[in-house]
């Protein structure tokens, strides 16, 4: 269903910080909240050269039939005005468009007539995971990419193999272009992967000590990072592996088989990543339990050591009872003795050496 209304409300920000539409919008309308226009970078090249600029409108850019592969990076949100040029010139989808606008997309492959349209997060990890989306169209002689103003850039060093001419890029067309744009985001994950590695290995040893008050809130932060990093893997290897098996005429039958090692690659960290998980599950436990034997041991000394006193306050409280001897010979006599208090001394001295001695031969001192 479509509605020609102009008056349409404009794309709205959610609270997670996605830009979506408002409810009730066309689909493929292309309004959005930002004003600023995004910086592009175009990169034609070919086996004999590039080229590259940077402009801010896609109009200062003129197509030359010199370079067989055009790439367009936008840099920053998408204003109004680049969003329609890519739709009228480019003939860009409007649905594929929309989901540009929608930060909220998950990993996925879509094919539009004689265009691909692909959905892919780049990661970082500061402390924190934190996700930017990579929107990618494919067509036959043009690349374009959408990615937003971060520090961290996955595709950079797809951009020196282009200037620098290594490899086989400059040799191959748009396929082996997005393959290698797949391929990079795909390899800045594994030193993410290392880094959650190296910070579950610290968290267990802090939890095995259970000395940290905030360790179980770290080891619930890196359990929130592991699962948010899964949904981020799980659905990017069904794009992958459905780009690998297919029969398009866009993709070319060897950088097809590029794209399966690269959907490999994927399941590597699945399984790297699953194993992370469930040792972080293991740490709850595992705390609960170190902090469980810790408050075990000290219910244990608490009640050794009141054990070793009740019979010594048994005796206290029998001296303590006020009966004159003078008013009957049965009135405690030893109180007229004249070793009676150290006598009580060295018996409540004595039963305390004993008792303790029978405890540790029990070993229940530890």
């Amino acid at each position: 269903m479509t509605d020609d209304n102009p008056s349409s409300p404009p794309s709205a920000p959610s609270s997670s910080g996605a830009r979506r539409p408002a409810p009730g919008t066309a689909p493929g309308e292309l309004e959005t909240s930002v004003d600023e226009a995004p910086t592009l970078r175009f990169l034609a090249y070919g086996p004999d050269g590039f080229k590259e600029t940077i402009a801010e409108s896609l109009s200062d850019f003129t197509p030359s039939g010199e370079w067989p592969v055009t790439w367009i990076d936008v840099d920053g949100p998408p204003d109004t005005r680049l969003l329609e040029q890519l739709r009228d010139v480019l003939g860009v989808h409007p649905l594929a468009l929309e989901d540009v606008i929608d930060q909220g997309q998950r990993p996925k492959v879509e094919g539009y007539l004689d265009q691909h349209f692909i959905v892919v997060h780049m990661l970082s990890y500061d402390e924190r995971l934190q996700l930017e989306q990579l929107s990618l169209f494919l067509s036959e002689k043009c690349v374009v990419t959408f990615q937003g103003r971060v520090p961290s850039d996955s595709l950079e060093p797809v951009r020196a193999r282009i200037r620098q001419n290594k490899g086989r890029i400059r040799q191959e067309g748009t396929d082996y272009l997005i393959y290698a744009l797949l391929d990079s985001v795909v390899d800045h994950y594994f030193p993410i992967v290392d880094k959650l590695g190296d910070k579950l290995a610290d968290l267990e040893a802090d939890v095995l000590v259970a000395g940290t008050p905030d360790v179980i809130g770290q080891v619930q932060a890196l359990k929130r990072d592991l699962l948010q990093f899964r949904r981020v893997l799980w659905p990017l290897s069904e794009a992958l592996s459905s780009l690998g098996r297919s029969k398009d005429p866009l993709l070319c039958k060897e950088t097809r088989l590029f794209l399966r090692d690269c959907s490999d690659h994927v399941d590597q960290l699945k399984d790297l990543l699953e194993v992370y998980r469930e040792t972080a599950e293991t740490l709850v436990e595992t705390y609960l339990s170190v902090l469980s034997n810790r408050t075990n041991d000290t219910m244990r000394f608490l009640t050794l050591v009141t054990t070793i006193f009740i019979p010594l306050t048994f005796l206290v409280g029998i001296y303590g009872m006020n009966f004159d001897p003078d008013a009957s010979p049965y009135n405690m006599p030893e109180l007229r003795w004249r070793y009676g208090y150290p006598a009580v001394l060295v018996l409540m001295l004595l039963m305390a050496i004993g008792m303790f001695r029978y405890f540790v031969h029990r070993r229940w001192f530890r």
